[in-house]
């Protein structure tokens, strides 16, 4: 009889690959096509739980190898897809993961075979891997209305985030109304650009972070139907809690977040 000690006992952690022998025949399984890998996703506790009636599955998200990464599918960029570096037999490796490429297997099957020894992401990948999933059920949906606005502009507003948003922490944006409006009607919207505290306490820092959020303010000025009014630049320290019931992080600038996650940090904390 197969145990929860012996999941963990084999090494199994959330980031962990599946053997590549078994990852067609689950993919098969499970409908997936066009898989290439599969990796652990549950949390590390729920996968090294000792009582597999308590915890009796696990999630496995399916990848795709890619030739090349695409920059404009990494850090939470897109929603629906996600690139990332991997590391198979000392070699960097591309992989594409698809939000919705996901199964539930039973976790008592852990405890017969073990990891992919030759496939690894880093701790901070594995950390922004994490986030985009759960994003997927968390993040702000604006109106369809609004989003068609501001989809002309996504590419320049993303390229200013790219090169001199790193001052800010996060875009928070009041929209009022908060529904779709037809042709013709204007949403007023607010925007904040949270920074860290230090960022205003260091001049060149708050002056760069000032200027980005002016050429911010300014994209934002060229929507159709969107009105700008309230526009801060500010640390988190100041923001207002009573912001919270009217403020929304926008998620086109969501990947800034996901950039401070990917960060790698040395060790993992123990599984629970």
């Amino acid at each position: 009889m197969v145990t929860g000690q012996q999941v963990r006992e084999n090494g199994w952690r959330q980031g962990s690959f599946l053997p590549s022998e078994i990852v067609q025949s689950l993919a098969g399984q499970h409908g997936c096509g066009e898989v290439t890998h599969a990796m652990v996703i549950s949390q590390d506790c729920d996968v090294c739980h000792l009582d597999l009636h308590a915890e009796p599955f696990v999630e496995i998200l399916f990848l795709q190898a890619v030739e090349a990464v695409d920059p404009g599918l990494t850090d939470g960029k897109s929603s629906r897809f996600l690139h990332l570096d991997a590391i198979q037999a000392s070699q960097k490796l591309g992989l594409a993961a698809l939000a919705w490429n996901k199964a539930r297997v039973e976790r008592g099957f852990l405890a017969t075979t073990q990891p992919d020894p030759d496939t690894s992401i880093s701790s901070g990948t594995l950390r922004g891997l994490i986030r985009w999933i759960a994003d997927r059920y968390t993040r702000t949906g604006f109106p369809d209305a609004f989003v068609k606005r501001t989809r002309s502009l996504e590419k320049p507003l993303i390229k200013l985030m790219k090169t001199e948003g790193d001052s800010f922490w996060k875009i928070l944006v009041s929209l009022d109304p908060f529904e779709d409006l037809p042709p013709g009607e204007e949403y007023a919207m607010d925007c904040v650009c949270v920074v860290r505290p230090e960022v205003l306490n260091e001049p060149a820092a708050q002056a760069r972070a000032r200027s980005t959020g002016d050429k911010l303010k300014a994209l934002i000025r060229t929507f159709p139907g969107v009105k700008i009014g309230e526009f801060e630049v500010d640390t988190s320290e100041e923001i207002p809690l009573s912001y919270l019931d009217h403020y929304r992080p926008w998620d086109v600038f969501n990947y800034l977040t996901h950039r401070e996650l990917i960060a790698d940090t040395p060790g993992r904390p123990p599984t629970g």
